[in-house]
């Protein structure tokens, strides 16, 4: 019995697993900027990047879980910071129709720090789905601000810690970083 137990243990230990992914340019944001300089219209699609499958869109960020809103179809996202607290944003299609809008609170919706727009994260159960095979807590963070030349640069980062299959435990995490161009 004693060796059985000792084998589980050596097991669980081998099998234990992290894995940490990267994709796109992870240089830094531009420091110190006020909330007004995010203020533009920036292209929807971000730049092409070999690493991150498939397209990332601006509009997928900010109307999240919003079916109706076809993200391919919005050529451009017009953000407006109307005061430190506020900031609208619609999407434009191709002739420059408004097809959604939002607002976003700060306190409620985002913190800004350091010239950085901080989401508020999401934090959430995970595997109780039929077919995955993790049970644990998932967390999703993004953080937006401008690059040097300033064009927007948005960073979504994904973890997930739990048991797979019940017995293993294991962390994964995700970093995405996204460019889009600003148009004005």
């Amino acid at each position: 019995m004693r060796h059985v137990v000792a084998i589980l243990v050596l097991l669980m230990a081998v099998l234990t697993g992290c894995a940490t992914t990267q994709s796109g340019d992870a240089s830094g944001f531009a420091q110190n900027i006020d909330i007004s300089a995010l203020s533009g219209v920036y292209r929807n699609k971000a730049e092409a990047n070999p690493t991150a499958l498939p397209p990332r869109y601006l509009s997928a960020f900010l109307w999240r879980g919003d079916k109706s809103l076809s993200h391919e179809a919005v050529d451009a996202v017009l953000v407006a910071v109307n005061n430190d607290a506020l900031v609208e944003a619609q999407a434009l299609g191709k002739e420059g129709q408004v097809m959604a809008t939002t607002r976003f609170e700060r306190g409620t919706h985002f913190e800004f720090k350091t010239g950085l727009l901080q989401v508020k994260p999401s934090v959430q159960a995970a595997g109780f789905k039929s077919g995955e095979p993790m049970v644990g807590v998932a967390k999703e963070s993004i953080i937006m601000g401008l690059d040097a030349q300033g064009h927007a640069k948005l960073r979504q980062v994904s973890s997930a810690t739990g048991m797979a299959f019940l017995m293993l435990p294991i962390h994964v995490s995700d970093e995405a970083n996204m460019r889009f161009v600003r148009i004005r």
